[in-house]
Formats: C-alpha cells, sequence, structure tokens
C-alpha cells in the first residue's frame, strides 16, 4: 500500500474489511463502486488483506453509504480491519468478542413520482443508499413504488423522502390502494390531454411543413411557430421542468436528451425566424425552420408516455382481483343485538354470524353451528373444508352450505388474505436480477447519448458545407438524442415482472420475488403432492359398472353424461352411479 496523504480538516479515513473477493477483478469491482460514492476522495481495496480504505467527506457520506456500496457491488462488509479515522491499531491481546448488537430494520413503501426512465430508477436507489441508516432500496419503474429498509433510530420516513426529493423526484408513503388507483388514473388522463392537445396542432404544422411550398401562406414561419408553442408550453412542460430539476440535481435522464434534442430545433427555428441572417447568412431574408421537428418529437413521447401510464395502473389487476374476495357487509352480534356493518368495521372479539353462500369477512374460531367451508381461493384445496365449534375460519373464503357463528380473531391487515395481498405488493417490488442490469446500463446511457450527440454535431460543424453546416450539424444532433430512448429498457422489464406475480396470483400461484420468477424459467419439471388442485373440484361420472346381471345397454330416448347407461329403473340406476368410477 501507498503511503497515506494526510488528512484536511473536511476529510476523514474509513478501513472496511470485505469478504467474498477471489481476485484482482473482484477488488476492482469494489474500488469503482466505492468511488462511485458521492463524497468519496480516494478508495483503494487490498486484495490480500480483504479490506477497502477510503477517504471521504463526512459532510456527503457516511460509514453506512459506504457498506451500502460495497454490498451493491456483490460483497460482503466485514469486520477484518474495521477502523476509522487513521491506520488499523492492533490490540497487545485479543478481547473476548463482545456481543453484537445488530440494528433494528424497519420496512416502508413509498409511491414516487416523476420517474420516467430506468436511469431515474438508479439515480434515486442511490440517492436512498447514501442517506445514513438506509440498509436496501428497491425502485420499481413500472409501478412507481420505492421499497426502503432502514434503521428507524437513524432516519425515518420524512427523511427517506427528502432524500429522493434531493434527487429531483417526489415520494410519499404508500397510500390506500383506492387512492393509489385515483392518482394513477389521473397521472393517465393528464398525459393523454397533453397528447391529444399536441396531436391536433401537430397534424396541420406537419401538413405545412412537409407541403414544401405547395401550401405557401403568407408569413409561413411564424404561422408554423404558433401551431408549435401549445405543443411545446403545454405538451411538453413536463418533461422540460424535469429536465431543469434534473439538471439542478446533477440528474441526466430520459428527460435530459429529450429536452435538449427538442429544445435545440425550437430555439434554433425561433433564431431562424426572426433573424434568418444569424443561420443563414448575413442578408438572407429566410431559413429554413424545424418547428415541426419538435412538435412531432413531443407528440409521440406523450403517447408514449400516455400508454406507460396506462400500462401500469392495470399491472394491478390480480391485486384488485384478490382484494374483491373480502366482502363488503357482516353481520355481528354486540351487546345483544344482530346488526349489519361495513366489514371493515369488524373488531377482534366480534360474534359473525355466516349464512350459506356468503363469504367470510374475518379470520376467527367457530363457536356455534357446522358447514363446509371452500378455501380454494386461499389454500387451492378444491373440496369444501368441514368447520365445526373449535375450528378456525379464513376471511375471503366462502361458506358452502350451513350456517355458523365465529368469534374474530384477526380483522383488516391482519387477516390471512391481506397478508397475501401484502406479499404479492412486496414481491411485484422486488427485481429480478435482470432488471438490475438493465437499472445499470442505463445508468450510463444518458451521459453517453450526450457525448455521441456532442461528437455528431462537432463531426458535421467542421466537415459539412459552409453555407450549411450549422442546420446539419443541428439536424444530425437532435435525430441522435432523440432516437436513443432507453424508456424501452427500463419499463419492459419490471412491467412485465408486475404483470407475472399479478398473474400468478389470480391463479393462486404466490411468487416470492423476481428472482424466483426469473429462475422459474429454467424449470423443466414440477411435482406436485396434492392431486385435489390440479383438478376441477367436482365428481363427475366416468364409467358405470353395471351389477346383479344387469346388462349394459342404453335404454330409448335417453342420454347420459357417462360412457353408456345401464338399462335399469332410475333408483337402480341412481344406486349404480354411486358405485361407478368416478374422477374430479
Amino acid at each position: 500500500m501507498n503511503e497515506r496523504p494526510s488528512l484536511t480538516a473536511a476529510e476523514e479515513r474509513l478501513t472496511l474489511g470485505v469478504e467474498g473477493m477471489t481476485c484482482g477483478g473482484c477488488a476492482a469491482t469494489v474500488q469503482r463502486g466505492l468511488a462511485a460514492v458521492d463524497g468519496v476522495l480516494q478508495a483503494e481495496v487490498d486484495l490480500a488483506g480483504k479490506r477497502a480504505e477510503i477517504r471521504y467527506d463526512p459532510s456527503k457520506t457516511g460509514r453506512q453509504a459506504l457498506e451500502n456500496a460495497v454490498r451493491q457491488a456483490g460483497y460482503r462488509v466485514g469486520s477484518n480491519g474495521a477502523s476509522r479515522g487513521g491506520l488499523v491499531a492492533l490490540a497487545p491481546a485479543p478481547a473476548p468478542p463482545a456481543a453484537r448488537v445488530e440494528p433494528e430494520r424497519a420496512a416502508a413503501d413509498f409511491e414516487i413520482r416523476g420517474m420516467t426512465c430506468a436511469g431515474c430508477v438508479r439515480t434515486i436507489e442511490r440517492r436512498l443508499l447514501a442517506t445514513p441508516g438506509v440498509f436496501a432500496a428497491e425502485v420499481n419503474l413500472a409501478a412507481g413504488s420505492a421499497r426502503v429498509t432502514f434503521d428507524p433510530a437513524q432516519v425515518d420516513a420524512p427523511r427517506v423522502a427528502a432524500a429522493v426529493a434531493s434527487a429531483g423526484y417526489e415520494a410519499r408513503p404508500r397510500r390506500k390502494k383506492a387512492a393509489i388507483d385515483a392518482s394513477a388514473r389521473e397521472e393517465e388522463r393528464g398525459w393523454r390531454r397533453r397528447f391529444w392537445v399536441a396531436l391536433v396542432f401537430t397534424i396541420p404544422l406537419l401538413a405545412l411543413a412537409m407541403s414544401h411550398g405547395v401550401l405557401h401562406i403568407p408569413y409561413e414561419p411564424f404561422v408554423q411557430l404558433a401551431l408549435a408553442l401549445p405543443v411545446v408550453i403545454y405538451g411538453g412542460g413536463p418533461i422540460y421542468r424535469r429536465a431543469a430539476l434534473g439538471l439542478r440535481h446533477n440528474v441526466w435522464d430520459m428527460n435530459t436528451l429529450i429536452a435538449l434534442g427538442t429544445g435545440a430545433a425550437f430555439v434554433y427555428s425561433l433564431v431562424a425566424t426572426f433573424a434568418p441572417g444569424a443561420v443563414a447568412g448575413a442578408g438572407a431574408a429566410y431559413a429554413p425552420v424545424y418547428y415541426e421537428t419538435a412538435a412531432a418529437i413531443l407528440m409521440f413521447i406523450l403517447l408514449g408516455r400516455s400508454l406507460e401510464a396506462r400500462a401500469r395502473g392495470r399491472t394491478s389487476a390480480a391485486i384488485e382481483e384478490l382484494a374483491a374476495l373480502s366482502p363488503k357487509r357482516a353481520r355481528v352480534v354486540r351487546d345483544g343485538v344482530e346488526r349489519e356493518i361495513a366489514a371493515e368495521e369488524v373488531l377482534p372479539g366480534d360474534l359473525v354470524l355466516l349464512r350459506p353462500g356468503e363469504r367470510i369477512a374475518a379470520d376467527g374460531v367457530v363457536v356455534e353451528g357446522r358447514s363446509a367451508v371452500d378455501e380454494a381461493t386461499l389454500t387451492g384445496e378444491s373440496v369444501p373444508v368441514e368447520k365445526q365449534p373449535g375450528d378456525r375460519v379464513l376471511g375471503g373464503t366462502i361458506n358452502a352450505s350451513g350456517s355458523l357463528r365465529f368469534r374474530a380473531e384477526k380483522v383488516g391487515a391482519e387477516t390471512a388474505l391481506a397478508q397475501v395481498i401484502e406479499l404479492v405488493q412486496q414481491a411485484q417490488a422486488t427485481k429480478a436480477p435482470i432488471a438490475r442490469l438493465a437499472d445499470r446500463v442505463a445508468a450510463y446511457f444518458t451521459p453517453a447519448v450526450l457525448a455521441v450527440a456532442a461528437a455528431t454535431f462537432a463531426a458535421w460543424f467542421l466537415l459539412g458545407p459552409p453555407d450549411e453546416r450549422l442546420r446539419l450539424a443541428l439536424v444530425n444532433a437532435v435525430a441522435v438524442l432523440i432516437i436513443a430512448c432507453p424508456c424501452a429498457l427500463g419499463l419492459a422489464t419490471p412491467t412485465a415482472l408486475i404483470t407475472a406475480i399479478g398473474r400468478g396470483a389470480g391463479f393462486g400461484a404466490l411468487i416470492r420475488n423476481g428472482a424466483a420468477l426469473e429462475q422459474a424459467g429454467r424449470i423443466d419439471t414440477v411435482a406436485f403432492d396434492k392431486t385435489g388442485t390440479l383438478t376441477r373440484g367436482r365428481p363427475e361420472v366416468t364409467d358405470v359398472v353395471p351389477v346383479n346381471a344387469w346388462g349394459r345397454r342404453r335404454p330409448a330416448g335417453r342420454r347420459s353424461g357417462g360412457r353408456e347407461a345401464v338399462g335399469a329403473p332410475l333408483g337402480a340406476s341412481r344406486r349404480a352411479s354411486r358405485r361407478g368410477a368416478f374422477h374430479a
């Protein structure tokens, strides 16, 4: 190791043990991950010593963020050489190991507003992981959500929201599903309105610009400007605001590419409209304008945003189906009086009355009555389960036959059905390994596109015809910015993940997380130990076995659902059917 540089007043040094490294490539990966943390001044990783030495600015980052960076790189933080503020001190004699107190962990779900691409996801995750006290953060673009695991002694929900806001986005604790759905519908309607406004003004603008003089009208550049202004100001307003906010926080995402491309085309056209000589040469009375380029690009981007919002709004269909299993009303006995109340008003200890065919509103224990309960919605068991006093019943299942009275024990979010819904929501918030790869690629995508666009502009400006070089350089640079759209890269994978997990839940198959779903694609054999979950759930006659010398023939004028009927009186036929072979 090289000699350590001296520390300034605004710097601190931390030595972390790193476990799991096996080669120089591992050390380089950890070093790159640490160096990428905002506030790290220098990071050196020692493969042989299995440790990393970091110099950092404590006003920008801390130990928790550095440990998270090591974990994000795929390695474990160990105790080897852990120290702070200077050289590793060697104890004269090993002290007995003290009991390690693990920090308390809490998890919370947040709604994230303003994300448009995988670059946004990466930015928010990095900002959250740099927050002291945050252990893990998973941001889902398709669901517009984030699940954050943190130490409640160091950070709380408002500080998590503030960290997201510092990256240029909006975060709020997850609300009730009805509020989320209303917000998603409003977002979709907003994008759709902007798209239709853009479409109405862009179609005549394109017709005028692409007519090449056939539809020549006086003051044509000003007419095109008037048609383009509503598209740019109203339609593209949210995109430009998001790009400006991102640049203020050093965030480069898809909004940056769109704003730079369309903004450059629009500003160039403004100059060509009011000062044509500045772009077409001194004394020129006219210069080509590209208002239709900016307007058409924004129109198609708005169409894509409205479709994305619609897709995100429909990904929770399976959760809606599960939530619909809970009944709206329930009958309880309170103070000796039977009354009907809303299902969410049932309290633990209430005596709930249940008639045949009704859904159960809470988890509890039967105190009176006998019945059969269809629990297929939760357990997959096709045959109704007999219930008698002392047996447990689950909310969301159906009372099939008799009447029951049961004592409610778990209500609301504590019921088994609510836990299933919560598990599905948590699974949808997780990421598959391929989604993490897409996020990492997209994080470097926007800067790379900007570099290519700048190189394209410079090449055309230097090598193009003198009279046309500025126009050609601008047009080709804008083309590079616009065609490079990473939205599909960042949206397709999480949308497919959410849809698959939700679809599985609708069929009764609960998928724990995205990684499990990805691994399931390589399964070639599935073994079941329970046939009841794989069949129709009701018996059907398959064969009739004649007894007592009765013959196998079909009675005239009668049909049978089995292979053949038995020529016997009705009562005998029924008895034979009961002795026949059935399949479920």
